[in-house]
């Protein structure tokens, strides 16, 4: 072997090694850039995930807050002894005022 060639074969060794140090720089830094990505992906689902939980959150409660079936049942039994309370009032002031009409009428009778 001549000195040439052993010049050539180290040259290409040197190449070949350069570029394998290259693509393992190369592919680590793929790799960095790629795991990077997903943490940040995997914090922008956490969040989202928690603002979800809010909204959830806040739906429930207004869920429970607003009107169903059984608060208009409620009310309409409400309305009902309501009604009924009115009408034996109204029926008391009727006699009350059948009565006091008769006292009235005895008193301007009376000689």
């Amino acid at each position: 072997m001549t000195l040439e060639q052993i010049q050539l074969i180290l040259t290409a060794v040197n190449m070949v090694g350069t570029g394998a140090v290259w693509l393992y720089v190369h592919l680590q830094g793929r790799r960095r850039v790629t795991e990077d990505r997903l943490r940040k992906m995997a914090d922008d689902i956490d969040a989202r995930l928690d603002g979800h939980g809010q909204r959830l959150a806040a739906l429930e409660q207004a869920r429970e807050s607003e009107v169903n079936h059984d608060h208009l049942a409620e009310l309409w039994q409400a309305f009902r002894q309501t009604q009924s309370l009115l009408s034996e009032i109204k029926g008391k002031q009727e006699t009350f005022h059948d009565m006091l009409k008769e006292l009235i009428r005895r008193q301007w009778e009376k000689p």
